[in-house]
């Protein structure tokens, strides 16, 4: 029987995995010992790790664009 990996291998995977973990995160503040500081930094790099995703999506789909023109 094959191993699946814990962490989703592409990007979008990755991100849809990241948004669940971060929307359920504060939930589990209690019982994870979490502070209001932990909950704050994992929030940023959620929103940092969107922002990223989305001008990756737009660079490629305006590379895409760029060399679908030159043929």
């Amino acid at each position: 029987m094959s191993k699946l990996p814990f962490m989703p291998l592409t990007d979008g995977d990755y991100l849809i995995w990241d948004n669940h973990f971060d929307s359920h995160l504060p939930a589990l503040k209690v019982a994870l010992g979490l502070t209001d500081e932990d909950l704050a930094t994992s929030s940023a790099h959620n929103q940092d790790l969107n922002t990223s995703f989305a001008a990756a999506t737009h660079a490629a789909a305006a590379a895409k664009q760029a060399t679908a023109d030159i043929r």
